[in-house]
């Protein structure tokens, strides 16, 4: 009897394999599982990446693995999500490349560019000129500048792009602001006013919230604080003491906040807005992005069967396993040793 042609309770992303006098189930690629219940792997994880004085290094959230992947002088960080790409600004130039620090490709040559965001969607980045005291644009497509915003004044220090609003909002330091901008009416609209002096920020969409930090100069401390799209404020986090900058960034389900002078990353939940967990850097870093790595070993394929795969940020590496060895895309038995 083929219990897989009558009876077999296979899961319809499972395989069913007859045998004798019995029969069993096995996850479809890309799927895991027991085989009655297969749910698809995503195999993408959070990597973070950030940036020295003097290099761009990625690093899991186990700040384990802490990679190299590019030696540059870099200004501003931020990634493309539509070409899985990290973009960065280097005084002179905006460049593109890969997460393994390859292809490193200049899109446009431009000054002056205090901080810049991207515009997954419309594929276009927007920065703050601290040139002309205006927002810009440049598409990613064809490197075509164009002006955005005029007259900002001296006191926006941050932006941050809300692709799925056709919006932009900004940080104003100087009396506390935090401003939208809508893209599509040319409108802008004060979602939080406090007197308050908002550095840097972040937008998470998903849950129409806005992370920003505040400086608090009276003490020389920062805030980490939580606008929701409607106006209501609270505080997340509290750094006091020196630090150079405390910087942004929203993962897949977690985001993160780094204090550069501490080389201190604290990781909180985007659904409960709670601390998960707190790691430090062996370097300083100024510059803070996230990005989601494809994990090389979860796809499986990528090592012989007799290595063990590593997974890197942007990258991946094979090892053979004891008794074999070989360049790692194959391994062979080393003759004599004995395998328990």
């Amino acid at each position: 009897v083929n219990e897989c042609e009558t009876e077999a309770p296979c899961h319809v992303n499972a395989t069913c394999t007859n045998v004798e006098g019995s029969y069993y189930c096995a996850c479809k690629a890309n799927y895991s599982g027991n085989g009655l219940f297969c749910e698809e792997l995503t195999c993408k994880v959070d990597a973070i990446y950030y940036a020295t004085s003097s290099a761009i290094k990625g690093v899991f959230s186990d700040a384990n693995s802490t990679v190299t992947v590019l030696s540059a002088s870099v200004v501003n960080l931020n990634y493309d999500y539509s070409s899985e790409r990290l973009l960065y600004y280097d005084g002179s130039n905006l460049i593109s490349l890969k997460l393994d620090g390859s292809d490193a490709t200049t899109i446009v040559a431009v000054s002056a560019i205090l901080r810049f965001a991207v515009d997954y969607i419309t594929r276009k980045v927007y920065y703050i000129s601290d040139l002309f005291k205006k927002i810009k644009s440049i598409d990613l497509n064809t490197g075509t500048e164009s002006d955005v915003v005029e007259n900002i004044g001296d006191d926006v220090k941050d932006l941050d792009t809300d692709p799925s609003n056709s919006s932009l909002v900004f940080a104003a330091a100087d009396n506390g602001d935090i401003v939208r901008y809508f893209l599509d009416k040319g409108t802008q609209e004060v979602i939080y006013h406090n007197n308050r002096s908002a550095l840097y920020l972040t937008v998470d969409s998903k849950y129409e919230a806005i992370y920003w930090i505040d400086y608090i100069l009276a003490n020389d401390s920062y805030s980490l604080m939580q606008t929701h799209f409607n106006g209501s404020t609270s505080q997340v986090n509290y750094y006091p003491g020196t630090t150079s900058s405390v910087k942004i960034a929203i993962g897949e389900d977690d985001f993160y906040v780094m204090d550069s002078t501490r080389g201190r990353i604290d990781r909180f939940d985007r659904s409960t807005v709670s601390l998960q967990h707190t790691f430090y850097l062996s370097d300083t870093p100024i510059e803070l992005t996230v990005v989601e790595d494809l994990d090389e070993c979860c796809v499986g394929g990528y090592c012989h069967d007799n290595a063990t795969c590593t997974n890197m940020p942007g990258n991946y590496y094979c090892t053979c396993k004891m008794g074999f060895m070989g360049n790692s895309t194959h391994c062979e038995g080393i003759h004599g040793f004995a395998i328990s």
